[in-house]
């Protein structure tokens, strides 16, 4: 039977989903640009509540940039750098794989000779 397989397959993709943490940034214009480099994934609310999730292009004295957006210093509420979880990445993958192989072992069932 395949949905077993197919369920199995959805849950880790949602999972994954919750293996990025953010990393909280401080405020400090001097601080951020030494912390954030360009091609890093970061999380701005704005002080007008709208968040904003993008790549680093650049931060400078005006803000920080990225994917066509620039957002002023003076606008964010709050910044965080968004990571990939390593340690629960690998325990939810390794999970998933011996979910997989015990229900793709189990399928032949041998059942009553009545």
């Amino acid at each position: 039977m395949k949905y077993p397989q197919v369920f199995v397959a959805a849950l880790v993709s949602l999972s994954l989903a919750g293996c990025i943490t953010t990393q909280p940034l401080s405020l400090d214009r001097q601080q951020l640009t030494r912390e954030l480099a360009p091609g890093d994934r970061v999380t701005v609310v704005t002080k007008n509540g709208e968040t904003l999730r993008f790549t680093v292009e650049g931060v400078d004295e005006q803000g920080v940039r990225g994917e066509g957006r620039q957002v002023a210093y003076q606008d964010i509420e709050s910044i965080g750098r968004n990571q990939v979880n390593v340690g629960r990445t690998a325990l939810i993958v390794i999970g998933a794989a011996a979910v997989v192989a015990a229900a793709a072992s189990g399928g032949g069932g041998g059942g009553s000779s009545y």
